[in-house]
Formats: structure tokens, sequence, C-alpha cells
């Protein structure tokens, strides 16, 4: 009894040391992260930020920002980290967040209550999502993991992401193979995709819905963070928390 009472003495002084040599840090510091994807809602854009912190505990805000793009209105916690950059998207009601580094959808309110938040296809990068209202589904781009080169339009069940189906495959010689495509949206059927080209220049590429280049656009910076179609113009989020209208 004597031995097995110092050998858990001894377990506990080695646990005791190395939780105060390699304590969590789950310290919330977002003021200085830049937004990511944005969408536009009922009067409001909607975005997240993207984490830099790299801490533990709850790092990703929901951001509920004006009409005019400027001031932030307010903020949710989401209870939750190491999701990287959210791509975002709506279906008139809940908003839709595609996590790059999970490759998953997350379904939740404009005040952050989260219906589901579930894997969506385990072998792409996840480039962008937005909402198709024809048949009422979520449209997914993603990268494959093999060649960097080829991308794959999905179309996804907004109630049960595994409920899907793959609409088109092309490769996107413009785009570089770091960052890619990461933002996208639909107009009629356009296809509008954000990434960054072979220089890692932000550009747009304007596609139809089988993934055929219509036109590509150099945007000329390298500071923009998400897109969405609003009025039918385009607008931009940017690496400072502003959101502009950017006329082509």
């Amino acid at each position: 009894m004597k031995q097995q009472a110092i050998l858990l003495i001894c377990l506990a002084s080695v646990f005791f040391f190395c939780e105060r040599e390699n304590p969590l840090d789950v310290s919330c510091h977002t003021a200085y992260d830049p937004i990511a994807d944005i969408t536009y809602l009922k009067g409001y854009f909607y975005s997240t930020n993207l984490d830099y912190s790299m801490n533990a505990g709850s790092q990703i805000f929901l951001y509920r920002i004006s009409n005019d793009g400027q001031i932030l209105d307010y903020k949710i916690d989401l209870e939750m980290n190491g999701q990287g950059y959210f791509a975002m998207t709506h279906d008139g009601r809940d908003l839709y967040l595609q996590s790059r580094r999970f490759n998953s959808i997350l379904k939740c309110s404009t005040v952050g209550e989260i219906f589901y938040h579930e894997w969506f296809v385990e072998n792409g990068l996840a480039c962008g999502i937005c909402y198709i209202p024809e048949n009422d589904s979520l449209c997914v781009l993603s990268r494959s993991l093999q060649n960097k080169k080829t991308y794959q339009l999905f179309y996804v069940n907004k109630n049960n992401p595994f409920e899907w189906s793959s609409k088109a495959a092309e490769e996107f010689a413009e785009l570089n193979e770091t960052t890619g495509a990461f933002a996208i949206d639909v107009k009629g059927n356009e296809l509008f995709i954000l990434g960054q080209d072979t220089t890692n220049t932000d550009v747009l590429l304007r596609t139809d819905l089988s993934l055929n280049i219509i036109e590509s656009i150099s945007l000329e910076t390298d500071s923009i963070t998400g897109l969405c179609i609003r009025d039918n113009d385009l607008h931009f989020g940017f690496l400072n928390k502003t959101i502009m209208k950017i006329t082509l």
C-alpha cells in the first residue's frame, strides 16, 4: 500500500508540473483579427473573425455589421476555435458557414443559435459556399487535395450536408496552389469566385454553373477577404474590417 501511495504522489507531481509548464491559453485576442467571408441579410452584413490567435477556448465570433459596411453592430460568441477561415452565405433566414480548415458546414441563426455543425467531404479543401434559390440548396466549391488546380462544385441539402451531389469539375490555371479560391456567390446562372492568382493578387472569376470561365478580373490588391452580392452589386470585405461596393 505504501508503494502504491508513493507512486500516486509521483504521478500527481508529474501531472502538476506538466500543467504548470504548458497551461492552456484561453485568452481571447480578436480585436485585431480581420473579417472572413461576408453575406448580406435583412439590412445587415454578417461575417466572422479570421482567428489568428490559435488559443484554446472561445475564439470565433459572429459579427453583424451595419448597412454601410463600416460599423460593428454586435458580435456573438460561437463558442468554438480552430476553424480558420469561414466562408458564409444565407437562405433568406439562416446563415451557413463553411470551415476551410475542417471542410465542415455550420448552420446557425442570425443570433448565433447553432442548428448543426457537420462534416461535408473529407477529401477536398473548402473553397466557398453560396445558396441556390431555384432548388433551395447550398452550392459548395471544393479543391482537390491531389491536384490543387482542380475544383469541384457540389449541390448540398441545406438541412442535411450528408446529402449532396457533384455538379461540375474544372481546372483553374489562373489560381495559385496555396490560397486558390476561398469565397463564392451566385447571381442567376453565374458564379463569382474570389481567389488569388499566380502572382498572389486577388482575382475574381466569373463562371457558369458548369465552372466554365466567362471572365477573369484582377482586383489589383491582396487585402480582400470575402464577397457577396447585394442588390445586384458586388460587395467585398477587406482585412481592415470594412466592406465596400466595387464597380467592375
